[in-house]
């Protein structure tokens, strides 16, 4: 379960349940999901801002798994936060 492992916790560090997950509702709804507000947390217990996209894998009208793709936009982040 790769929530439990990258993507349990908010920015602020408060809990992110996988029923709230946009990636978990996507494959929920075999929809596919684009976020650029959240984070996914490294083994060191640090996080870093993500731009992401869910897309599910179905087979036989069955979701089997997701392709996730991201980018790390912790920079992007950290100028527009300086500007406001």
């Amino acid at each position: 379960n790769m929530h439990s492992i990258i993507h349990y916790a908010r920015h602020n560090g408060s809990d992110y349940p996988e029923t709230e997950c946009k990636i978990y509702q996507g494959l929920k709804q075999q929809d596919i999901i684009h976020a650029d507000d959240e984070v996914f947390w490294k083994a060191d217990g640090t996080s870093f801002w993500v731009e992401y996209w869910s897309h599910p894998i179905v087979r036989a009208g069955e979701v089997v798994g997701a392709v996730i793709t991201f980018i790390d936009i912790s920079e992007r982040v950290k100028r527009y936060k300086t500007h406001f």
